[in-house]
């Protein structure tokens, strides 16, 4: 069994060099607009108990869907949400998502039997939920029904401050670190008389850490780096009534 020599601590939100494959995702828009936190009882920052299944927001592809309930409001500040104008009141925020895919732990590898001198993999750190700031879509609406629909397939990203193959890297993490995933989803509201309403929709990714490691005969592998990769699994609509 490998010994590990070394394990970096990387936040989704720290973004260093590029792969050995290209990314034509804008790494600046990549900050966290909300991150997981730890433990079963919570959607992102927010404790279940404040959610409830959201009755605005329907998923094409059978994922979870929540909406905060009373106000959502209160939350701007502690979410870190940016108004769209300084009078801007947020009255939706509901996220869709793939539960199953947030839980599964039996897609990272550990089987490193087959790897030669020289060779690269990685190993996960960590692993949250986090939507993103690169804006799917956003759209106005005027006084009447408004309905927002996202369905189009999002690129998986990833960054790190070490070179390792797409392929290898794809192997460690259980899925293809080049695919593309689909997320399809409606969010339907009435807009009130006199008001105008500011839609918008984010990726909700499962933001996976990992470290780096080349294989060495007989002795510890190294550790050369560390990255996260990003894979699409849901969406954020955030609604402000303007």
């Amino acid at each position: 069994m490998k010994s590990r020599i070394g394990k970096l601590s990387l936040l989704a939100v720290m973004i260093f060099s590029v792969f050995s494959f290209s990314s034509n995702q804008n790494t600046s828009a990549m900050e966290p607009l909300l991150k997981s936190a730890e433990g079963e009882n919570c959607v992102f920052n927010l404790p279940k108990d404040e959610l409830q299944i959201s009755e605005k927001l329907v998923s094409k592809v059978g994922h979870d869907v929540y909406e905060v309930k009373g106000d959502p409001d209160r939350y701007v500040e502690e979410l870190g949400l940016v108004r769209p104008s300084p009078d801007a009141k947020l009255v939706g925020l509901a996220f869709s998502h793939d539960s199953s895919a947030a839980t599964d732990s039996t897609m990272f590898s550990d089987d490193y039997s087959t790897l030669a001198t020289g060779d690269k993999y990685a190993k996960k750190t960590s692993s949250g939920e986090v939507c993103l700031l690169n804006v799917l879509r956003s759209s106005y609406y005027p006084a009447g029904n408004a309905k927002m629909i996202v369905s189009e397939k999002v690129a998986a990203t990833v960054s790190a401050n070490a070179e390792i193959s797409a392929v290898a890297l794809s192997a460690s993490l259980g899925y293809s670190v080049t695919n593309e995933f689909l997320v399809s989803d409606e969010y339907s509201t009435v807009v009130p008389a006199g008001k105008t309403l500011n839609i918008s929709a984010y990726p909700i990714n499962i933001a996976t850490t990992f470290d780096i490691y080349q294989e060495r005969f007989l002795i510890s592998d190294k550790l050369i780096g560390s990255g996260t990769a990003y894979r699409p699994v849901g969406v954020c609509f955030q609604a402000w009534e303007i």
